[in-house]
């Protein structure tokens, strides 16, 4: 392809990470580093004649800032990722972004008439709009997420006070929460009991002593990100779905129809036997997120998708086709599944054309981060997050072949 001076173009692939916003945490990649050979055997299978014009990259933002905070530093990561490209290769770039969890609701949000913290795109910001080629959300918490709305996380989403003077600068939601808290304490309880139960096998899990590990290959930046964690959370309110339906009001681009976009939603099932019972961890989360679901706004969505499921005019990623139908409470142990779709501003019709796929899998299976069995064990027992979604090196294959697809459509 050729830009409007006839120079030929280069399409950079950029991997936006979700919630805790980094590319490496240490030496540990957010995104498994087969997930950008996945993409690119794929787009080679279906016969893009020109790949050394593709570039695969990470990106990163602030691990657990509000939106907008997120919003301005992923802007910066994607210019640098831009100029680094177009160096590289002295020709212009298109881009296309692949967000995982709230990675894929950073990229919706590049698409809307206005910026989070102004009322204007500025110029630098408008070159990425400008560049932007498609945009596709795995597991995605595009009308926010239950996992917000718990008791326990939003004890979380109070920042740590320093002095009095924060206090006074405490949005009243936060404030109104504070006062709430003592009558939440029968609520916490359990949920902390359970969330402890969840800890001495997290310390024996494989990832987790991997993840640990690779703090000591740069101390520094783990420092940075884990004080990062501590002073900022807004992200956690940002993600109630009032707040993500407030935020997309504002309403998405008319210039930017042109974007190519795909969603992925994901649904995780429960341990498929004794041998591999799903991690103590996610078993906490999936419950927590299911717990907090409500039907308000989901009610004729859910009714449509599990027509269409049942028709399959929507494909299923899993290891076996059978799905129970959708509800509220279906989720991955982070996001409710019918909540990976925008409930608004976008039509009915339009956010199922949008739906490139159902994927059986849990939050991390998508990573590329699920168990792997080997010739001495029929199966792998799942990790701390893991469910028991039999979600394997062939699902995993099958899903980043419909990605490349999707980047295929909006590179043509």
């Amino acid at each position: 392809m050729t830009d409007s001076k006839g120079l030929p173009m280069i399409d950079l692939v950029v991997l936006a990470p979700g919630f805790l916003g980094f590319d490496h945490f240490g030496g540990f990649p957010y995104f498994a580093q087969t997930v950008s050979t996945a993409i690119r055997m794929a787009l080679e299978e279906a016969g893009r004649d020109a790949m050394l014009d593709l570039r695969i990259l990470p990106c990163s933002t602030i691990p657990a800032g509000s939106l907008a905070e997120r919003q301005e530093v992923f802007l910066r990561s994607l210019t640098r990722s831009l100029d680094w490209a177009e160096k590289q290769s002295g020709r212009p770039a298109h881009l296309h972004i692949v967000g995982h969890s709230t990675g894929g609701l950073d990229a919706e949000l590049l698409t809307l008439r206005k910026p989070l913290a102004h009322q204007f795109w500025p110029e630098p910001a408008d070159r990425v709009r400008r560049a932007l080629r498609s945009v596709i959300s795995i597991a995605a918490p595009l009308a926010g997420t239950s996992l917000a709305d718990a008791a326990l996380v939003q004890l979380l989403a109070t920042n740590e006070l320093h002095s009095f003077k924060d206090v006074l600068s405490w949005p009243r939601t936060q404030l109104e929460r504070m006062v709430k808290l003592p009558s939440a304490l029968p609520e916490l309880w359990p949920e902390l009991l359970d969330l402890l139960e969840g800890i001495p096998p997290l310390l024996k899990d494989d990832a987790f002593k991997l993840l640990a590990g690779n703090a000591w290959y740069d101390p520094h930046a783990v420092v940075e990100f884990v004080n990062s964690l501590r002073t900022n959370r807004k992200l956690l309110n940002d993600l109630r779905p009032p707040e993500v339906a407030a935020t997309l009001s504002i309403g998405f681009d008319s210039r930017l129809e042109r974007i190519q976009r795909a969603r992925y939603l994901t649904v995780a099932r429960a341990a498929s036997g004794p041998s591999t019972p799903s991690g103590k961890l996610f078993e906490f989360f999936y419950g927590l997120t299911a717990r907090y679901a409500d039907d308000e706004g989901l009610g004729t969505v859910a009714k449509a998708i599990n027509e269409r499921l049942a028709s399959g005019k929507i494909p299923i990623i899993g290891s076996s086709p059978e799905l129970p139908p959708l509800r509220a409470a279906s989720n991955d142990a982070v996001v409710n599944t019918l909540r990976q779709l925008p409930l608004a501003p976008e039509t009915l019709e339009l956010q199922l054309e949008r739906i490139a796929a159902v994927v059986v899998a849990d939050h991390l299976d998508v990573l590329g981060y699920f168990p792997t069995p080997t010739p001495f064990a029929e199966e792998a027992p799942n990790g701390f997050l893991n469910s028991g979604s039999r979600f394997r090196d062939r699902e995993f294959c099958a899903l980043y072949r419909s990605v490349a697809r999707e980047i295929a459509k909006g590179i043509a």
